[in-house]
């Protein structure tokens, strides 16, 4: 069974591609490893993507790991919508 049909089974119905391209990397910063992904997405432009795997008690500094590296790629801020939901204006 293809993966569409398997979600239009559950329910699920296309609303609208979003069409992206992705470059990643990791950045080694305070200790920590910041996954990167810089997405470059048709009608919306490009957007950064930062993440660090924290063991609970560490969320504080993980926070602070990524807070310092969005700071120094200039990065303004943080968006929380998904790309889909930007496209169709929601918000």
């Amino acid at each position: 069974v293809r993966w569409t049909e398997l979600l239009e089974c559950l329910g699920f119905r296309p609303v609208r591609e979003v069409v992206k391209r992705r470059r990643t990397a990791v950045v080694a910063r305070d200790g920590l490893d910041v996954e990167a992904a810089l997405d470059d997405v048709v009608g919306l432009g490009c957007f950064v993507e930062l993440e660090v795997q924290a063991a609970e008690d560490d969320v504080d500094r993980a926070t602070r790991c990524i807070q310092a590296v969005a700071s120094g790629l200039g990065c303004g801020t943080p968006e929380r919508r998904s790309y889909l939901e930007l496209l169709l204006g929601g918000g």
